[in-house]
């Protein structure tokens, strides 16, 4: 028998990069809350609807502790 089964990934909305661990290159998950949980475990961080990976949020935005609120970095 064959069935047909639906898994959640997610990769970074800056560097297309899968979120991964140590053990597997890309993680899937069975529900969409268990791949958000492990990315929040892994420090991703959702921003404007977006995923980021913490190299990318480290390049792309600055974060204001006293707001709560990251806002992209400006281009050079």
């Amino acid at each position: 028998m064959i069935d047909e089964v639906t898994m959640y990934g997610m990769s970074c909305d800056g560097c297309d990069e899968p979120l991964g661990n140590d053990d597997f290159y890309a993680l899937v998950m069975p529900t969409k809350t268990d791949i958000i949980d492990e990315a929040r475990n892994q420090e991703w961080r959702e921003i404007n609807g977006e995923w980021y990976c913490p190299i990318c949020v480290e390049r792309l935005f600055n974060y204001d502790e006293d707001n709560d609120v990251y806002t992209r970095k400006e281009s050079i």
